[in-house]
């Protein structure tokens, strides 16, 4: 799998999961217009080639990395530092994401907004970090320019203080 069809697949998974947790209204009533219940609308959709797994792996691009081709997200319904994941606790969440990690998933998704990243330390510290591949994001929304500055510069942040607490 190359980089840009993996990052195209990972975009409309988190497209995906963005349409599942926000906006229902507007998705009924997009729906409703096709006249099409929700469940006809998925009953369209074709259906998978065959059944992955959680171990197989991708090759991302040219460089060698492999990790799982299924992700584990963190935040579904994820807004305002809370998710349904989350509500389970750090240890809860860790142990749901030891077990995922225990099944083959070596790519996790976290957010900020979904209240995760200490979730996700937690179960980094029981795993060979050279083995996982945990991905965060800052939003998918067209910002100011200022605002969008000070989102990656928490980024940064964010990731040196993840180093800090794992070396």
């Amino acid at each position: 799998m190359k980089r840009r069809e993996f990052i195209r697949h990972a975009a409309g998974g988190m497209g995906a999961a963005w349409l599942g947790s926000s906006g229902l209204a507007a998705k009924r009533r997009f729906l409703a217009s096709l006249g099409m219940t929700p469940y006809a609308r998925l009953a369209a959709l074709p259906g998978l080639p065959r059944k992955f797994a959680a171990n197989e792996t991708a090759t991302i691009g040219k460089t060698g990395i492999q990790t799982s081709l299924l992700a584990m997200g963190t935040g579904t319904v994820g807004s305002g530092h809370h998710s349904h994941q989350t509500a389970l606790g750090i240890k809860g969440l860790s142990d749901l994401l030891l077990n995922g990690y225990e099944h083959g998933l070596r790519f996790f998704d976290a957010a900020d907004s979904y209240g995760s990243h200490p979730h996700v330390a937690e179960a980094l510290k029981h795993v060979p970090r050279e083995r996982l591949f945990p991905c965060t994001n800052c939003g998918m929304v067209p910002l100011p320019r200022e605002v969008a500055a000070g989102k990656l510069e928490a980024l940064g942040a964010g990731a040196a203080l993840v180093r800090a607490e794992l070396v």
